[in-house]
């Protein structure tokens, strides 16, 4: 990792100005590390207050300035005290469970006696009160990268932690700037930041030299932990009670019995205007072929207690043991900035001898983005590295790679594989129909299903493919990122990174998103417009179409359906998508040109 820590430009130590003496004295159920954390010590005052606003006078352009680079309400974070309490979301099963603690601390120690005051203990699952070995939670270093980040919402999201987690357990807290520009926010205030951080216990700062992108950043912060246990956390965060112990509680049961287990919390919403704290966002999640993440149907109940096996994660929160980690191989150094790297390593954890799950009693909320108020680009993440990036995660896919790269796209390439290729021998990983047998058989489902109405192979599965262009407007078939059954499909300017504008004809002659496949069928209404629907036998005579050559364009197709071609008028989409319109209108004519599609990929047969 020596290339990893030479991006450390900059290494500041917290808690060099902090006397542990009072910050134990003031310890109570709410402040694990004190309530005198962030305080001046020669004042005993803290060193950040509050801005207090009348929000009753807050008005859309105020909120438009104050969501501004950010994507949320800053002013009103800024008049929020860092260590608020947040709502005990957990259902009161999760209160009936106990926690085994026994902390590495000499037992004559201060924070030994609290330690003990304030733990709680936990039996698993298999193992029985008169039990003569508890299981002791490991350690955890948490991890934090940021760039650009406000500094209120990184401090309370550093307080949270302090606040709520058990001074044994939480071994230090590793902060990872990812080469914030010069004038970022916390930066801009001088430093501020730095004169915080010397008073917070634990904490660490480590500043890169530029940008390095969320993987090598996290990367250099799992180098430099020390914990047993690896727990990354977005830097808008604030963890909820008792959070820390089911994640280490599970990781514990997999060192005693030897299985790899990664461990995810319930992802609850912190509202991006109000910061309100509400119960419910994400948790257990799979993905689409063309590797978005979606929400999944499962038969455990998600308010229970028991862990509960998800095929991806959503990427910001997750713990680990750090040999774990150490073995996987870190993250792909080869992916760049920001995207596709949650579905690369929950692939590689279930693939290389490892489980991933979504504990229900562990709840950290965290600040949602929203463009309501402002519409600009938060980071600067070019399409073509999300591609590249998808395209890497896709190596894990093997022969389904290519229904990832429908909507994904391949322009530009992907880099060295050798590092996956590595890890793939030295672990012995699994192929990916393992994968979709036994962790995702949903997905599976799908993968058969198109084969059968697509071509005999995954190499070569469809007759056309691609963006599907009309010369005449420019425009392309797009579902305009409408999920519902029955939503609009439409035509949008080209783009042509895929995505949105992928389209697949099948040998059973349906037109499907590459993005969505079988929830995206073309699909004509009685009304000649042209809508979205999951593709189903119910539907068969209104999804499916025939294809025409059109003219000298080896490519180019018109696309018949009852008598009628598929046309495209400048016309505002219903849901206001689009300026275009598609119809099933009479063929040929005037309308000719508007009735010319032009695929990407097309067969010769």
């Amino acid at each position: 990792m020596r290339a990893v820590l030479a991006r450390v430009h900059t290494y500041v130590l917290g808690g060099t100005r902090v006397d542990p003496a009072p910050l134990l004295q003031s310890v109570d159920p709410l402040h694990f590390h004190g309530r005198l954390i962030g305080h001046d010590p020669a004042t005993r005052l803290p060193v950040w207050t509050p801005t207090p606003f009348d929000f009753s006078q807050e008005t859309v352009e105020m909120k438009r300035e104050a969501h501004t680079k950010s994507c949320y309400n800053k002013r009103r974070s800024n008049a929020i005290p860092l260590d608020r309490s947040v709502p005990d979301v957990r259902t009161g099963e999760c209160h009936h469970q106990w926690y085994y603690h026994v902390p590495h601390i000499p037992a004559s120690s201060t924070s030994a006696t609290f330690s003990r005051a304030m733990s709680t203990l936990h039996l698993s699952s298999d193992m029985q009160p008169t039990s003569p070995t508890p299981i002791r939670l490991p350690t955890t270093s948490v991890i934090f990268v940021f760039y650009n980040e406000p500094l209120s919402p990184l401090l309370r999201a550093i307080y949270s932690v302090l606040n709520r987690t058990p001074p044994h357990l939480l071994h230090e807290i590793i902060l990872v700037d990812d080469g914030s520009d010069a004038e970022a926010p916390w930066l801009a205030e001088g430093a501020q930041f730095e004169r915080h951080l010397q008073l917070l216990p634990k904490a660490r700062l480590a500043r890169l030299t530029g940008r390095n992108g969320l993987m090598r950043a996290r990367n250099v912060g799992a180098s430099l932990a020390t914990a047993e246990t690896i727990t990354y956390l977005d830097a808008h965060i604030e963890v909820g009670p008792g959070w820390l112990e089911p994640l280490m509680g599970r990781i514990a049961e997999g060192m005693r019995d030897g299985i790899n287990r990664v461990v995810v919390p319930g992802i609850d919403s912190i509202d991006a205007d109000t910061f309100n704290y509400t119960a419910g966002g994400i948790d257990i999640l799979g993905h689409t072929w063309g590797l978005g993440q979606t929400g999944i149907e499962h038969s455990s109940p998600r308010n229970g207690v028991e862990p509960i096996r998800s095929p991806i994660m959503a990427g910001g929160l997750l713990s680990l043991s750090r040999k774990y980690m150490d073995l996987l191989g870190f993250y792909d150094p080869e992916m760049e900035l920001w995207g596709g790297e949650e579905m690369e390593i929950s692939f590689r954890i279930w693939l290389c001898g490892g489980t991933l799950e979504f504990m229900p009693c562990s709840r950290v909320g965290h600040v949602f983005r929203s463009n309501k108020y402002w519409q600009g680009q938060v980071y600067k993440v070019p399409g073509e590295v999300i591609m590249k990036n998808k395209n890497r995660a896709a190596f894990w896919m093997d022969e389904y790679a290519p229904l990832a790269r429908l909507s994904v796209g391949n322009e530009g390439g992907v880099g060295d594989m050798k590092h996956y290729e590595n890890i793939k021998a030295r672990l012995q990983c699994k192929p990916f129909r393992w994968y979709l047998q036994n962790v995702y058989p949903q997905l599976l489902k799908s993968a058969d299903i198109l084969i059968k109405t697509g071509g005999s192979k995954m190499s070569d599965p469809f007759q056309a493919s691609g963006f599907v262009r009309n010369n005449h407007t420019g425009t392309c078939l797009d579902h305009l990122h409408l999920k519902s059954d029955g939503s609009a499909f439409g035509a949008y300017p080209c783009h042509y990174t895929h995505g949105s504008q992928s389209m697949v004809y099948t040998d059973s002659h349906m037109i499907l998103s590459g993005e969505q496949l079988l929830d995206g069928c073309l699909t004509r209404s009685a009304d000649n417009l042209l809508r979205k629907y999951h593709c189903t036998d119910d539907l068969e005579a209104d999804q499916t179409w025939t294809m025409e050559r059109n003219g000298n364009n080896d490519r180019a197709v018109t696309m018949v359906g009852e008598g009628k071609c598929l046309t495209v008028v400048a016309e505002p989409e219903q849901d206001n998508k689009s300026a275009f319109s598609l119809r099933l209108l009479e063929c040929g004519g005037e309308l000719a040109p508007l009735q010319s599609w032009e695929w990407e990929s097309l067969r010769d047969s």
